[in-house]
């Protein structure tokens, strides 16, 4: 999990505008931060997935490749959304499609 300075509400990102990035495992939103560090939400559908245990596990699989990228992170509030695609993925190919996701909205360099 990442700390709480990382981590952003979901809904509060709602209703803002900002950049979207769609990969075919991902949905990015990114907007401009007024905070001091990048903030992620990692948001899993019911749609997603219908067990909630495995919405948990994708959710934390999305916090522990951000773990591993946020040193490289801009500054930015992203919302990055699970598609349903993403489910069957690996771990080691889910951490992938997201930092390339991250890269291709250049959240990461």
């Amino acid at each position: 999990m990442l700390a709480r300075r990382y981590r952003l509400s979901a809904r509060v990102a709602l209703v803002r505008r900002g950049k979207t990035v769609r990969t075919p495992h991902f949905l990015l939103r990114v907007f401009e931060s007024s905070a001091q560090n990048p903030r992620f939400s990692v948001v899993v559908s019911r749609k997603t997935a219908k067990r909630a245990v495995v919405r948990n596990r994708l959710r934390r699989r999305g916090y522990r490749a951000l773990a591993v990228s946020l040193p490289a992170a801009a500054l930015a509030d992203v919302v990055i959304t699970v598609l349903p695609d993403a489910v069957p993925l690996p771990s080691d190919e889910f951490s992938r499609a997201l930092t390339g996701a991250l890269r291709q909205a250049h959240v990461i360099r």
